[in-house]
């Protein structure tokens, strides 16, 4: 009897944390169910997957966003993007790596005198094995393309080893499916204020982090979003919003606990991702839902939710303001020289 319930229990410690969750599943009982099958009910509202904490630290990055950029024009004010790499998915190996991106930001910024950085460091769970499912189910998308274009090239440089291991298999498929299937993206998003070009801060960040193409991407403010003039304050209000949305797939305002196959948004492009984002207006798909239940392929699995609350949870403790994946950095401008 004993051997039975041990066999039983073993098996749930297993296979529990592959599981996925059905579509329409509410993104806090997503997070919540998860927590609880990995025994993580300490992080329950503890972390920025947590709606109402992603309120309250979004009101409070608006806020510093805010005094930053000052009377500042969407024109001079740039929303900076750098890739860092891979991280298996393990939390405590995620969060050195997140430590030396820090380091390394630090070290770079550093160089460009009289520059205001402000923003926050975001892992995301990236799946190239679904990257590709969803590529191969319809019509290719550029976005999509792209995204696992750079994903690939940062696994190349994130994992050498591996990267060698897997040119010796057909295809050349990357990552090897079925041992690493997930990783952490570990990256930057913010604001940067500066006095000087910003084409010389382009610079000095692509020497830093340029070895892939686009893993630095630096852009000024929108004028317009949907044919609407967007002010300032509207900008600095959607950044705050995403950038504290905890690291994954964020769509009309909301953060979800799904891989983002995209850079940015656009239309679905395979039968998978049409049935997850249209079950409820679709009479025949809610009504397979109703009675049998569709299992959402994008969504991610008890074990990667698990992990990202746990990285987010140690990242936030860094300080004693649960802000310690907010990122700032100011440098003095050079002073000139007395005639």
């Amino acid at each position: 009897m004993e051997r039975a319930a041990q066999a039983v229990r073993t098996y749930f410690e297993q296979e529990a944390p592959k599981g996925r969750f059905l579509v329409g599943t509410h993104n806090a009982n997503r997070l919540n169910r998860a927590l609880r099958v990995g025994q993580l009910s300490h992080l329950i509202n503890r972390t920025l997957l947590s709606r109402a904490i992603h309120q309250h630290h979004t009101h409070r990055l608006f806020d510093r966003l805010v005094r930053l950029c000052g009377k500042k024009r969407n024109a001079d004010i740039q929303f900076l993007t750098v890739l860092h790499k891979l991280a298996v998915l393990d939390a405590p190996t995620c969060l050195k790596e997140v430590r030396r991106f820090r380091t390394l930001l630090d070290d770079t910024f550093g160089q460009c005198q009289g520059s205001h950085i402000l923003g926050t460091i975001e892992c995301e769970v990236v799946s190239v094995e679904m990257m590709r499912t969803v590529l191969g189910a319809g019509e290719p998308s550029t976005n999509a393309k792209h995204k696992l274009n750079v994903v690939e090239q940062l696994f190349r440089k994130s994992f050498p080893k591996k990267y060698q291991a897997a040119k010796q298999r057909p295809h050349h498929l990357l990552p090897v499916t079925g041992t690493d299937p997930s990783y952490f993206l570990i990256h930057f998003h913010g604001v940067v204020v500066e006095h000087r070009p910003y084409s010389i801060l382009a610079h000095v960040l692509k020497r830093s982090f340029g070895q892939v193409p686009n893993q630095v991407l630096l852009q000024p403010l929108s004028e317009q979003f949907n044919g609407k003039t967007r002010t300032v304050r509207e900008n600095l209000k959607f950044i705050a919003r995403y950038i504290t949305k905890g690291g994954n797939d964020f769509n009309d305002g909301q953060s979800y606990l799904r891989y983002k196959m995209r850079f940015t948004g656009e239309v679905c492009h395979s039968e998978e991702e049409w049935v997850a984002r249209n079950w409820r207006t679709h009479e025949v798909l809610r009504q397979e839902h109703i009675e049998e239940g569709l299992n959402d392929p994008l969504s991610l699995t008890t074990g990667e939710i698990c992990q990202l609350a746990t990285v987010l949870d140690g990242m936030m403790g860094w300080s004693r303001s649960r802000t310690g994946y907010v990122y700032e950095r100011k440098t003095p401008s050079r002073r000139k020289s007395s005639p």
